[in-house]
């Protein structure tokens, strides 16, 4: 009976770490792109700045190099 539920907390304590290690990427798994799916990227026909790139793709850009940068953020609406 021991050895049951020794196998058993075991078998729990591997899944549950094999499912952190999948949700923060450890372990690879498929990345799905628009090209996937047949989705052509929205291109708009506004350049506001003149840089040559599309409004809607500066502002993704802009999103995406924030998002990198890991922001801290701090809640005012809740203690």
């Amino acid at each position: 009976m021991k050895k049951r539920i020794t196998l058993i907390v075991f078998s729990v304590l591997i899944i549950a770490a094999l499912y952190v290690l999948y949700c923060f990427n450890y372990i690879p798994h498929k990345k799905y792109t628009n090209a996937d799916f047949n989705i052509e990227a929205y291109k708009s026909n506004i350049d506001k700045d003149n840089d040559g790139i599309d409004d809607q793709t500066d502002i993704l850009n802009n999103a995406n190099n924030y998002i990198k940068t890991n922001p801290k953020y701090k809640s005012k609406y809740y203690n």
